[in-house]
């Protein structure tokens, strides 16, 4: 059966990281559940992750939409086509590629080199995809986290020259009130041929 969300949701959002193929979604008024999407978490946990985090239990089997185990493998299968795992023979030590939906707990795992069997005991395949899923996430926030720094420094950068131009256009017109201003004292005190000129009093000097 796939899986439902019921009317009596609290809309908390505590489900829908946790699905691995990206099903859940917010709709009207409630979340919901993509039956073509939901896989019942097959492949990837023994466990419905949706409904371990609901805090009121209204992450349900649907009654109306059942299917098979095999079925929802073969569609976790579709949606993930690219997740792979090398695994290393314990017997012949030979190394080969199984795909991460392939390490369910209880799956029989056959060596291509010595035919061994290996029986999955753990869930490997969350642990492999937890690690996969923290280690990309890591990469994206140090991305995001580097991208955000180079544009506080461009910003901070811009800023700077900006401020650094205001100031240099300051000095520059106090450097040409200066040349104004002594303009302007050449004019009022250059003795030229045939400038008048005051004449001093009958008891001045000179």
């Amino acid at each position: 059966m796939a899986t439902m969300i019921t009317n009596d949701c609290i809309n908390c959002g505590a489900c829908e990281p946790e699905c691995p193929n990206n099903a859940i979604s917010q709709g009207d008024p409630v979340y919901v559940i993509d039956p073509k999407l939901c896989t019942e978490c097959v492949g990837f946990h023994d466990y419905e992750a949706c409904a371990a985090v609901c805090p009121v239990d209204v992450c349900v089997t649907d009654p109306n939409n059942i299917e098979t185990e095999e079925a929802l493998m073969a569609r976790a299968r579709q949606l993930h086509p690219e997740v792979n795992f090398p695994l290393r023979c314990f017997k012949c030590n030979a190394v080969q590629v199984e795909n991460v939906k392939n390490f369910v707990i209880g799956n029989v795992i056959f060596c291509d080199n010595c035919n061994k069997s290996m029986v999955v005991r753990d869930n490997l395949n969350y642990h492999i995809r937890t690690l996969l899923k923290d280690s990309y996430e890591k990469w994206e926030k140090e991305q995001r986290e580097f991208a955000e720094q180079r544009e506080r420094e461009r910003v901070e950068f811009l800023e700077r020259r900006a401020k650094d131009a205001a100031v240099f256009e300051t000095h520059q017109q106090q450097e040409l009130q200066k040349i104004h201003q002594q303009l302007e004292a050449i004019g009022e005190n250059y003795d030229a041929a045939g400038k008048p000129f005051k004449k001093g009093s009958r008891f001045a000097w000179g």
